[in-house]
């Protein structure tokens, strides 16, 4: 190879017919014959264009968290924050009432992938944990781990993985 000229792929003027970069000669101007040439051009522009790309990094996500609270007799939903994280996976959030079940139908078809997991919005399934809730009269500990999974699920559908450990401490987060 004898070293020619150099030139630019970025300058290098358009070619009547075909492609600009078949040319005898590398952009360092080395004599290389116009299809290594050709193929070399591509892959450096590839390279530059890999390089300039911006990394993808999702809006965060957020998902505002309930709980069911047991008062007085009865159980109600209050807030117990928010979780505001970058998606790992699909978001799977629906964005319609869907009012097709409630109570332990819903509750139950959530936690096993089915219709509800896939249709019911945040709020129904909260609304039939409450109900559940209710019609179990659940106890401390049961309403614990009914508020945490519905979370950790919730935020699982919106596209995060969520240890129960690290959702909001629901102390003092009630009336």
């Amino acid at each position: 190879m004898v070293l020619e000229r150099s030139w630019s792929p970025y300058a290098a003027p358009a070619a009547p017919h075909g492609s600009r970069f078949f040319q005898p000669v590398s952009p360092a101007g080395w004599a290389s014959g116009e299809d290594r040439v050709f193929a070399g051009v591509l892959m450096g522009l590839l390279s530059d264009r890999q390089a300039e790309a911006s990394a993808f990094a999702p809006k965060p996500v957020v998902v505002a968290l309930k709980m069911v609270a047991r008062v007085g007799d009865g159980y109600e939903l209050a807030d117990r924050g928010e979780l505001a994280v970058r998606p790992s996976l699909e978001n799977r959030r629906p964005g319609k009432r869907w009012r097709r079940a409630g109570g332990g139908e819903l509750l139950d078809s959530f936690f096993v992938g089915g219709e509800a997991f896939d249709n019911a919005p945040d709020l129904e399934v909260w609304e039939a944990a409450r109900d559940v809730a209710e019609a179990h009269a659940l106890g401390t500990s049961a309403l614990r781990v009914l508020n945490d999974s519905v979370a950790c699920l919730l935020c699982l559908r919106a596209g995060f993985l969520i240890e129960r450990g690290k959702l909001p401490h629901p102390a003092g987060m009630l009336r």
